[in-house]
């Protein structure tokens, strides 16, 4: 009986060792899932952006003032109804903008939200919660994207 006394205190150490490598590996599992799952709906929300861009004609938003004229100009009703349709199937997405520059400063040509929400910008808004980014992808007019968040949420 001494002699399995002392094997038993030799070996109290395998316990805690097998429960540390279990905890780590399960961190590190963890955490590689999170950050494969972060990029997948990062390349999604992209994606998404992207299939929205191509349903746009450049021209359509060319024709539009941003001023609240446009809210009885038919490319605008066309252009809004565009993106509610497609904000409305797109279940785990809250607004859908198209932005132009002026003079620096961001602003809303179209929402998608309803006009009586709080939330609701009407043409010509200006978005001073714009990125650097999105300030310098308009002005140089070069192709781009980012995640980035305001007081909204989460946006491409």
């Amino acid at each position: 009986m001494i002699i399995s006394m002392n094997f038993a205190r030799k070996r109290s150490w395998v316990f805690p060792v097998i429960i540390t490598v279990i905890i780590v590996v399960g961190v590190i599992i963890s955490s590689y899932t999170a950050v494969t799952v972060h990029n997948i709906n990062k390349r999604d929300l992209i994606d998404r952006v992207n299939t929205i861009a191509q349903a746009i004609d450049v021209k359509d938003v060319e024709s539009l003032s941003a001023t609240d004229s446009d809210i009885n100009n038919p490319t605008y009703t066309n252009l809004k109804s565009l993106l509610t349709r497609v904000r409305s199937v797109n279940s785990d997405v809250r607004f859908i903008y198209l932005n132009g520059i002026k003079d620096g400063e961001l602003f809303f040509y179209v929402d998608s939200e309803d006009p009586i929400s709080e939330s609701y910008s009407p043409p010509g808004e200006p978005y001073p919660e714009a990125t650097d980014l999105m300030r310098q992808l308009f002005q140089s007019k070069m192709n781009g994207s980012e995640i980035a968040s305001d007081r909204w949420g989460l946006w491409a």
